[in-house]
C-alpha cells in the first residue's frame, strides 16, 4: 500500500497537490493546522503516528510538507522567528520523525521555496526557517534507510496568499510559476518518473531539467545551500 501525507494541505499548493494524489491509488491524509498545531511538535508527532497505526503493509510513504507561515514584515522580531522557526521546521521535522519509525521507503518533498536560496531581510525570520529546511534535507539524505529520497523543492512564485504578501512588502519577486509545475514535479519524484534517488538531499527548483540536473537560466548554485565552489 501506497500512503500520502501532505501538510498545508488546505490551502492553494498543498490543496493542489492533494487532489492530484486522490486520482492514484493509495491513502491520502490531508493536514492542516485545523487538525493540529504545528507549533507543538509532540502533539504532531503523535497526530502523524496515530494516522498510520490505520495503515496496514505500507509500502511506500510519501511527505509533502507545504506547512508554513510567512510571518510579519520586521526585521528582527525574536518571538516572531521563534514562531515560524516550530512551525516551518520543527513542526515538519515532527511529520519525518513519525514516519521514519514506518519501515518503508519514503519519497519526501519538503517545500523551501525563494526564502532558501536569496536573502529577504523583509521576512527575517520566514527566510532563516527555509535556510534551516534546506539544511535538514541535507543531513536527513545521510541518516534515511537505504531506497528512501528526500529534496528540498523551491514551487517558484506561485499565485498564493503568501505571494500577496511578499508582493505588497515590495519584495523583489522571482521566478514566476503556475500552480501546476510543482504540483506536476512532486508527482514525478513521488512515482519515480525521475531517478528520485539519485536527486536524495538536493535543493530543487520545479524548473530544473530532470534527470541532467540542469539548473534553470544557468543557476548552478541552486543545488547547494553554501554557493562557494
Amino acid at each position: 500500500m501506497q500512503v500520502t501525507i501532505i501538510t498545508g494541505a488546505s490551502r492553494r499548493i498543498g490543496k493542489a497537490i492533494a487532489e492530484d494524489c486522490e486520482t492514484r491509488s493509495g491513502i491520502v491524509f490531508k493536514i492542516s493546522s485545523e487538525d493540529v498545531d504545528f507549533k507543538n511538535y509532540n502533539k504532531v508527532k503523535s497526530f502523524i503516528s496515530q494516522l498510520l497505526t490505520y495503515c496496514t503493509d505500507i509500502t511506500q510513504l510519501n511527505l509533502i510538507l507545504c506547512a508554513a507561515q510567512i510571518g510579519t514584515s520586521n526585521e528582527i522580531d525574536l518571538r516572531n522567528i521563534d514562531k515560524l522557526y516550530r512551525i516551518n521546521v520543527i513542526g515538519n521535522l515532527a511529520v519525518i520523525q513519525a514516519a521514519i519509525e514506518v519501515e518503508c521507503k519514503l519519497r519526501i518533498v519538503w517545500f523551501a521555496g525563494g526564502g532558501a536560496a536569496f536573502p529577504y531581510p523583509e521576512f527575517f525570520g520566514y527566510s532563516l526557517s527555509k535556510v534551516a529546511v534546506v539544511r535538514a534535507v541535507e543531513n536527513l539524505s545521510k541518516i534515511l534507510s537505504e531506497g528512501s529520497s528526500i529534496i528540498a523543492l523551491a514551487p517558484g512564485a506561485v499565485q498564493t496568499d503568501m505571494l500577496k504578501t511578499v508582493e505588497e512588502s515590495g519584495a523583489e519577486i522571482r521566478t514566476r510559476t503556475d500552480i501546476s509545475e510543482p504540483v506536476n514535479f512532486v508527482r514525478k519524484f513521488i512515482t519515480d518518473q525521475f531517478d528520485s534517488l539519485s536527486l536524495n538531499g538536493m535543493f530543487l527548483h520545479v524548473r530544473d531539467v530532470i534527470p541532467d540536473h540542469t539548473p534553470i537560466e544557468g543557476k548552478k548554485d541552486l543545488f547547494k545551500l553554501r554557493r562557494i565552489e
